[in-house]
């Protein structure tokens, strides 16, 4: 799924958390607000989630860490608070992750393999 910089508005639909077959899901660049739903953590198949850049807020939900197929993760550019859940790096098949231009706090320990920008 990809609908990135488009001028996409709205609250994160809880119901597409239901897309549990989804490979890649792309809404980079639009005007998404809200939460990141806990039901993400159903996307077990993903390999590329790409968030960034919208109105994002609030913590990012530990239900991420059974996205253990996910390889790229951009939550960058968004007004996302508290700790970034280490069990999203120590689940899954993380290479590059992009987190930079929140309000995250704490710290994380980086598995090698994985390339970050914060």
């Amino acid at each position: 799924f990809l609908a990135y910089k488009n001028r996409l508005s709205g609250t994160f639909p809880t119901e597409l958390g239901e897309l549990s077959h989804l490979v890649q899901f792309n809404l980079n660049d639009n005007f998404i607000s809200g939460t990141i739903p806990t039901q993400i953590g159903s996307w077990t198949r993903i390999l590329e989630l790409n968030l960034s850049n919208n109105r994002l807020y609030g913590t990012i939900p530990t239900q991420m860490c059974r996205l253990t197929a996910l390889q790229y993760l951009s939550l960058a550019q968004n007004k996302l608070t508290g700790t970034f859940p280490q069990a999203i790096l120590d689940a899954n098949n993380l290479g590059t992750l992009y987190i930079f231009e929140n309000t995250l706090e704490g710290s994380l320990e980086i598995p090698d393999k994985i390339v970050i920008d914060c």
